[in-house]
């Protein structure tokens, strides 16, 4: 913050964290729990978002009659189901290719070292095979996801007029974007890699589209094997008590649950301060002074004011009558 800046204007919130290491007593330990020592040291990456996105996201659940318990994002999710801890000795990049944005995570030398964001995925391929073929956006997606289950396409424009293609040729067509697309992947992973990784796990719908993960691996010059797309159905202790979820667009739902569960005691509470609803990461035992600091409250008027005196004068000796106490 700038000096001279409204510091109210910069409210914060930490919605995610990944340790990077632990120090105790200056030696790295792994976990710090159960031992004993004089000095402390953590390394982490956080992630912070303004107060007002946290706040639009939970008034949109609470409006569906929901209540938040725990609060993460994407990439570390994904990442703790996608590549667990005796993974994370490699260097390995996991890019999750959603809708609007695809996420990134690194690990290396046993620990997750950097957290990225390109603010480019599906639906850029989506948009460019609307403009293509002259589709809207629903039917536009519906051919990208039928992409890599079909050989053969048969759809109608806006205008009414049919269309037969082959996926080659639809891919043909998209190229340019889809190379785009892996282009500034691969930029912001070698940005916070600066080399190419020992192998890269793509998830999310966005990776499924044919001729990704070569494209990718390709720009990046890693072999082709060493880019993969990781399923749901190969994810290490996760059961399902219902029909597996299949897929790479379904590891990020299975590890934003899996994190809630680990982090049950981590969640939220909702209260409310002269009628305005404010939220309270349940880390501790909360008093009221942690809702009145939250909603910026002056702790100087919790402080009652002795009343006023009362002065007079008998026989023309002043007296003084003090006030009653607050």
């Amino acid at each position: 913050i700038e000096a001279g800046e409204d510091a109210s204007a910069h409210k914060y919130y930490c919605v995610g964290y990944s340790v990077s290491t632990y120090h105790l007593d200056g030696s790295m330990i792994l976990n710090p729990k159960g031992h004993r020592g004089s000095g402390l040291k953590v390394e982490l990456i956080a992630t912070f978002l303004p107060h007002i996105v946290v706040d639009s996201l939970y008034t949109v659940v609470d409006r569906v009659g929901l209540e938040v318990i725990n609060l993460t994002l994407e990439p570390i999710a994904a990442i703790n189901v996608a590549i667990p801890q005796n993974l994370r000795l490699l260097n390995l990049a996991l890019v999750d290719v959603g809708a609007g944005t695809s996420d990134i995570a690194i690990t290396k030398d046993g620990t997750i070292v950097s957290y990225a964001m390109v603010s480019s995925a599906g639906d850029k391929i989506t948009e460019s095979l609307a403009k293509e073929f002259l589709l809207d956006f629903e039917s536009a997606e519906r051919l990208k996801v039928m992409l890599n289950k079909r050989d053969e396409h048969t759809f109608t424009d806006v205008i009414g007029i049919p269309h037969t293609h082959s996926t080659h040729e639809i891919l043909e067509k998209i190229h340019y974007s889809l190379k785009e697309l892996t282009t500034k992947i691969g930029d912001k992973i070698i940005e916070y890699n600066t080399k190419a990784p020992s192998a890269i796990f793509c998830i999310g719908g966005g990776c499924q589209i044919p001729g990704f993960t070569e494209q990718l691996a390709d720009y990046i010059e890693l072999q082709k094997e060493r880019v993969v797309i990781k399923s749901s159905d190969v994810l290490e202790n996760i059961e399902f008590q219902c029909e597996p979820l299949k897929g790479p667009e379904f590891i990020t739902p299975i590890g934003i649950g899996v994190t809630a569960v680990k982090e049950k005691e981590n969640d939220f509470l909702q209260v409310s301060v002269d009628n305005k609803p404010i939220r309270l990461f349940n880390s501790k035992q909360l008093s009221v002074s942690d809702a009145l600091i939250l909603l910026g409250y002056n702790a100087r008027k919790l402080l009652a004011e002795r009343g006023e005196s009362l002065k007079l004068s008998i026989n023309n000796i002043p007296r003084e009558i003090k006030g009653g106490y607050g």
